[in-house]
């Protein structure tokens, strides 16, 4: 059989037919290729982890500031080491790059001695979770410096780029307002540090957002601008050529070579230098052979997105767009163009931004002709405002009413409710399905093939057959995201600088929760309540009815006002939000289909003598399946508990106060003998949880036990018969 097989392998290969030799190049071209993308991922890959060993350790470096960015908390700095030294070992030469912040601003360019802590860049705690690790590993930065000391060697000095860039910033206050001055920086020379939020924000809502950004549009309108100049000139094709490419790569390096700019311009100078083969311009082979080139220089440029929008978009425009559009009357061809994009973007949109714009086609229609006109008004009164600043203001004139259009109709179309819906962040299943079809699509040539891809839109809808929750993993703190059909229940927040909550709700496709449900008002529990109300349509808020009960006087001679203050400030935010609380008390139920929650603790008049004992007690039960919700109980509540017989056997358990050794006592758990106990706590937390005896029992007694700190989120599916399913 093998031998068979090595027969026809090799009659093939001396095949003399044209085509087959043809096919056979190829063949041996994509080998060879492959190859060395091969070899280059596996330089990177060891290049990227040679450091590993030295993680956490104090190190210092020499070197170069190469980038530098304000922040709100002080300054983002990227560093290329020259020498980088370890206590452990002697110095040794490094040209990697590090990335830290520091509170002090530092010159670009300078030469400094940096000392600080080596680390690792963080991994997303949750779905949904921006993925640090990815993003600078795009821009190939691998490691991360903190607590740094910084000492500056050498003063940077501005290099005849940083000049230039300077100069356009003096010149265009002459003859811009603040705001179209900003939209001008951001569009010629890609600072955006002066763009207003709300400006961001409308233009993301409508799907402009990409116009802010230097792209191949910018190179796109700038060899159009030189094509219809050049032509003028007396000057032959190959001059033309070599002019063109020139002013292109200097706008490149002007602008801070983004990865779609680096695109643009290699798909242009492939393009372009058809003629000198005497061919015809193939786009599709230039487009290849740029994503090849790109790909063999940097394999983890498929991290960074705009990259990847980037191919994916122009891979649209040259194999989806004809198919669509092809025969199309001239007034559909131009929307289509943005159309096309919007689809073949749509996985993306749905792992990266979780929201999708639905009138972006028709705003397009007039901001890309708009701004393209007030880019090339703006530059030109730049050219003029070096004879005459007045003459530069009235030429700019035109370009400011273009500028406000725009901004209007951000605005305008911004404050629709539905300018942009959420959308579920589509599986690997899903992205593969979606991306063959339209490859069906590009091989068959035939648009009815697309008509499958409206099948992948009950991919994006929030759909839950069997209840789902998530414990998240928030750190010292608590948050679950309770999931059934089409409702939503959050069960606490964690602090006020919780993310995790939201970004999983966004991943989720959620933009409506049905009830906020604090098991008491500790910051570690409803801290980030307002982080959600400010980017949720929330229904209700549930809290402990004993809050109700607790006056002002009582709470001071409790030693409980802070308790009080907290109740009265969730209020408060309550009302300013206009959304109803709820008091929860023992005998309440809440039910959402056939899934229910039966409140066990604590009972109207209840007056805990401590905080975290206001927490709610309820059992949630799904046809055979019960799991026992606890907040931040103590063992005074759990006797209350085994007191009142409001506890049996469970499935589940929702261990009490992070796994503190003050709650969950024996004889508490010997009644609930739960099947599975999952816990919320931070990692290397100062406390000590989850308490080693805690653990030890659930060890004794067969219970399988998840820990956030341990394991990270964690995902339960439940079913009807009692099984439960722990989702990795």
């Amino acid at each position: 059989m093998m031998q068979m097989l090595v027969k026809k392998c090799l009659c093939f290969w001396k095949e003399k037919n044209p085509k087959i030799r043809r096919i056979k190049r190829k063949a041996a071209l994509l080998l060879l290729y492959g190859s060395l993308l091969f070899v280059r991922y596996y330089v990177m890959l060891v290049q990227s982890q040679m450091l590993w060993p030295d993680i956490g350790q104090e190190c210092q470096l020499n070197g170069r500031i190469i980038w530098q960015q304000s922040r709100r908390f002080g300054y983002e700095y990227h560093l290329r080491a020259e020498t980088i030294c370890f206590n452990t070992r002697p110095q040794q030469k490094s040209s990697l790059i590090f990335q830290f912040y520091s509170q002090e601003k530092i010159q670009l360019h300078s030469q400094v001695k940096v000392i600080g802590q080596l680390t690792l860049f963080d991994m997303p705690k949750n779905p949904g979770e921006w993925n640090q690790n990815h993003h600078y590993k795009g821009k190939n930065i691998y490691y991360r410096l903190k607590k740094v000391k910084i000492k500056v060697l050498y003063p940077g000095r501005p290099n005849w780029l940083d000049r230039l860039r300077q100069w356009v910033r003096r010149q265009s206050e002459q003859y811009l307002p603040v705001r179209e001055r900003a939209l001008f920086l951001s569009l010629f020379i890609g600072d955006r540090s002066g763009l207003e939020q709300e400006l961001v924000d409308n233009f993301r809502r409508i799907g402009i957002s990409h116009i802010l950004a230097i792209s191949g549009l910018h190179i796109g309108l700038l060899v159009w601008l030189l094509a219809g100049i050049l032509k003028k000139m007396p000057l032959k094709f190959p001059e033309q050529y070599l002019l063109t490419v020139s002013i292109l790569a200097f706008y490149l390096f002007f602008t801070g070579g983004q990865p779609s700019t680096w695109r643009a311009l290699i798909m242009y100078i492939i393009l372009e230098s058809s003629y000198f083969l005497e061919k015809d311009r193939e786009p599709s082979k230039a487009y290849f052979l740029t994503l090849g080139l790109l790909l063999l220089l940097n394999p983890f440029a498929v991290y960074d997105i705009g990259f990847v929008m980037s191919f994916v978009t122009v891979g649209g425009l040259i194999f989806i767009y004809p198919i669509l559009f092809s025969n199309c009357p001239f007034y559909l061809k131009l929307p289509g163009i943005t159309l096309t994009a919007q689809i073949v973007l749509l996985p993306i949109f749905s792992l990266y931004f979780k929201r999708f714009s639905v009138i972006a086609v028709l705003a397009n229609l007039w901001v890309v002709p708009a701004i393209s006109g007030f880019l090339v008004i703006s530059v030109g009164a730049l050219a003029v405002s070096m004879i005459s600043a007045d003459l530069a203001q009235m030429i700019a004139g035109a370009g400011y009413y273009l500028a406000e259009s725009v901004a209007w109709l951000a605005e305008t179309l911004g404050q629709l409710s539905w300018s942009e819906v959420p959308i579920r962040a589509m599986s690997v299943y899903g992205l593969v399905g979606f991306y063959a079809i339209l490859c069906l699509t590009v091989i068959r040539k035939q648009k009815k093939y697309l008509w499958l891809l409206l099948l992948t839109i009950i991919i994006f809808i929030p759909y839950s057959r069997r209840p789902q929750l998530a414990m998240l993993d928030v750190g010292q703190a608590e948050s679950m995201v309770l999931e059934y059909q089409n409702h939503c229940l959050v069960i606490d927040c964690g602090l006020a600088s919780n993310r995790g909550t939201s970004s999983y709700l966004a991943y989720r496709g959620r933009e409506r929760i049905d009830m906020i449900m604090l098991s008491h008002l500790d910051q570690d529990h409803c801290g980030g309540l307002n982080h959600l109300l400010d980017n949720f349509q929330v229904d209700r808020i549930g809290i402990s009815a004993s809050y109700q009960a607790l006056t002002e006087t009582e709470a001071a001679a409790r030693g409980l006002k802070n308790v009080w203050q907290a109740y009265r400030n969730l209020l408060a935010l309550a009302e300013q939000y206009q959304i109803p609380v709820m008091h929860w008390q023992a005998g309440d139920e809440l039910h959402v289909s056939d899934l229910s929650l039966h409140f066990l603790y604590p009972s109207a008049q209840e007056l805990p003598f401590a905080s975290n004992d206001f927490s709610l007690v309820a059992e949630m039960e799904y046809g055979q399946t019960q799991m026992l919700l606890t907040g931040d109980i103590g063992q005074s509540v759990e006797e209350i508990l085994i007191k009142r017989h409001l506890i049996g056997d469970i499935e589940v358990l929702k261990v009490a106060h992070h796994g503190s050794r003050y709650s969950s006592q024996t004889s508490f758990l010997e009644i609930v003998k739960p099947e599975l106990a999952i816990i919320s706590c931070g990692r290397y937390n100062k406390y000590g949880h989850p308490s080693l005896e805690l653990i030890k029992w659930f060890q004794q007694n067969q219970t399988i036990t998840k820990v956030t700190a341990w394991d990270g989120a964690i995902f339960l599916e439940f079913t009807a018969n009692g099984e439960v399913i722990v989702n990795e």
